[in-house]
């Protein structure tokens, strides 16, 4: 994943905050590939996964902030909000990790439905790698605040 990047990371400048409303899909889809992969390398059992799976889903069902900020928008506000957390966090914001995750399952999920099976979020990823990791050339739609007039995801 890490070659595979939002443009506003390119060049990454660690003296700087980089803001980017798709923080979520890059931190995300590899939170939601790390447990995946325990369970194709046998390291853990599928009902140990889907246990996993099933406290993941209701943590983020419990969090009240879950409501109130969307995935764009937790990923922009990231230097503003999730790194520099107060009492009121768990109200009003969201973890892009722990979401980002959960969406990138419902991915996997819709992926696999609409092509009957013959795909997976891992034919995505891999047309990512060919056209962003080999090339180098960032994801450009990254820049802009989320919009307020967007659908919460």
């Amino acid at each position: 994943m890490k070659r595979i990047k939002p443009a506003a990371f390119v060049p990454y400048d660690l003296d700087r905050e980089n803001y980017t409303a798709l923080l979520w899909a890059f931190e995300g889809i590899t939170s939601y590939y790390d447990d995946l992969a325990l369970v194709r390398c046998g390291l853990i059992e599928k009902r140990d996964y889907l246990e996993l799976l099933g406290r993941s889903i209701t943590t983020h069902l419990r969090t009240p902030g879950r409501a109130s900020q969307s995935l764009a928008e937790s990923s922009f506000d990231a230097w503003i909000k999730y790194y520099r957390q107060d009492e009121n966090s768990p109200n009003a914001a969201v973890s892009y990790y722990a979401k980002g995750s959960l969406v990138a399952l419902c991915l996997d999920l819709l992926v696999r439905d609409k092509t009957r099976g013959r795909k997976s979020l891992d034919d995505v990823m891999r047309a990512l790698w060919r056209r962003h990791g080999l090339t180098g050339i960032a994801s450009r739609r990254t820049a802009s605040k989320p919009s307020p007039k967007r659908r919460r995801v």
